[in-house]
């Protein structure tokens, strides 16, 4: 089988050699600037591999051979789950490589807003000394919810507990009303859900406005599924007490350095948020993961029996 990997990603020089060995093996070393020029690298071949790369209808329809689209992310919105399916192509994705490093930047998100580091940081770097005014909250029996169990989500409840919280979840099978009830009645909401037709804007005004007032709001997961005008009102107005944001809606795209949009540095600069510009897969451990996931991925296409197939099962839909 021919395997192109058609962008330039981190990956361990071991794990692309073992790749070398499964098939007709080809790496670029730089990222593709046209489509026209994704279309001419996947042309030929029978897997790919991507992280940060569009695939459209258009690419999908010029690669004749392509039977399998492995997305070296847990989400797959950049790909065109839907029409590749009508061609009879199966989307892989890699769901576990970066559940650790989620999950802790998670918790550091939690742990940085109940007590005010970033505040009293601030304010020290400015030469004030003024304990009394950074009083924070404990973390011990107040309820942290959480939208989507999967491998974030569960990992990032079990560290809440052992914290001494009290831990509620939706998940796919849950309805709306399950959903609201957990929203209404959670200090801390953190989201754990990919982006789908379904959990687009799933964190609306509506939804956001019938937060607890002082509650905090953690997104860790995908921009798009948060309102981000109604939840800067619901920041600047202190309904909400903080938020803690590693994505937003209308990212730059991380390939290549871009100026920030204006909304996205109103709410890094806000002093109740803290805010990462899409770090949380981010560590040093998940290229080894990543690395065996995706070497998984393919020899589980080769063998014509593919794990971690993509499929849409998240059924939380907006009321």
């Amino acid at each position: 089988m021919k395997i192109v990997i058609p962008e330039d990603m981190a990956l361990n020089q071991d794990h692309l050699n073992i790749m070398r060995s499964l098939g007709e093996f080809k790496a670029y070393d730089n990222f593709p600037e046209t489509e026209e020029e994704i279309i001419k690298r996947v042309e030929n071949a029978d897997i790919i591999v991507i992280e940060w790369l569009f695939i459209t209808k258009k690419v999908i329809d010029n690669a004749k051979n392509l039977k399998y689209i492995i997305v070296a992310l847990s989400g797959t919105e950049t790909v065109d789950v839907e029409h590749a399916a009508k061609k009879g192509i199966k989307v892989l994705n890699c769901p576990t490589y970066n559940s650790e490093g989620c999950a802790n930047l998670t918790i550091g998100f939690i742990l940085n807003l109940t007590r005010k580091i970033k505040e009293a940081n601030t304010v020290l770097q400015l030469g004030d000394w003024v304990p009394p005014t950074f009083t924070g909250i404990e973390l011990r029996g107040k309820v942290l919810g959480l939208i989507g169990y999967g491998n974030i989500g569960r990992k990032v409840g079990n560290i809440a507990r052992l914290l001494g919280m009290n831990v509620k979840y939706v998940n796919s099978q849950s309805t709306p009303e399950q959903l609201e009830d957990l929203i209404k009645t959670s200090d801390i909401i953190s989201l754990h859900v990919p982006l789908t037709n379904e959990t687009s804007n799933i964190m609306n005004k509506r939804r956001i406005d019938m937060m607890k007032k002082g509650s905090y709001l953690i997104n860790v997961s995908r921009g798009d599924l948060v309102d981000q005008k109604a939840l800067i009102e619901a920041l600047k107005t202190k309904h909400l007490a903080g938020a803690g944001l590693d994505v937003f809606e209308n990212e730059p795209f991380r390939k290549k350095k871009a100026k920030v949009p204006e909304e996205i540095m109103v709410l890094s600069k806000m002093d109740n948020v803290i805010a990462t510009p899409h770090i949380a897969y981010n560590t040093e451990e998940r290229i080894t993961r990543l690395g065996l996931e995706l070497i998984e991925n393919i020899q589980s296409c080769i063998d014509n029996s593919p794990i971690n197939l993509v499929t849409d099962k998240v059924k939380i839909k907006e009321i």
